[in-house]
């Protein structure tokens, strides 16, 4: 079984390949079937996962110019996930502006191996801290 270091460490490679801005090797680097889930605030806010997360992720980096990802704090464990809180800069592609962004929380989860299989990011750190405790087997249904 991995570390909570080792999850913490991909976490952080994973924000460093997101910000170098090909989708596409991101998304080469994370398990085929992860699954993640948006705020709930979000129109598609429900779990998904294969096809649909990858349409998501292109669309949400096609819309945002200049999307980059700071993580406000070293990602950390907490319950059975690591999480990591985090601010979007975004801009939109028609006046360059920086749109503002509410800031949010990643939790992720790891499989036996360390391993990112599953991610979600809330608005509500405290309710992000919920789900972090959540065992991995149950999170999509929480919330």
């Amino acid at each position: 079984m991995a570390t909570p270091e080792t999850a913490v460490e991909e976490v952080l490679q994973l924000v460093e390949l997101w910000n170098a801005g090909d989708v596409d090797i991101w998304l080469e680097q994370v398990d085929p079937d992860l699954s993640f889930r948006p705020d709930p605030s979000f129109p598609d806010s429900g779990w998904m996962r294969g096809e649909a997360f990858h349409r998501w992720m292109h669309e949400w980096a096609q819309t945002w110019q200049g999307n980059r990802l700071e993580l406000l704090e070293r990602p950390s464990r907490h319950g059975n996930a690591t999480v990591a809180r985090a601010r979007w800069h975004l801009t939109t592609l028609q006046s360059g502006s920086e749109v503002p962004v509410q800031d949010f929380t990643f939790i992720f989860w790891e499989n036996e191996h360390g391993h990112l299989i599953r991610f979600a990011g809330l608005f509500d750190h405290e309710q992000a801290l919920v789900m972090a405790g959540y065992r991995e087997d149950k999170v999509e249904g929480a919330f």
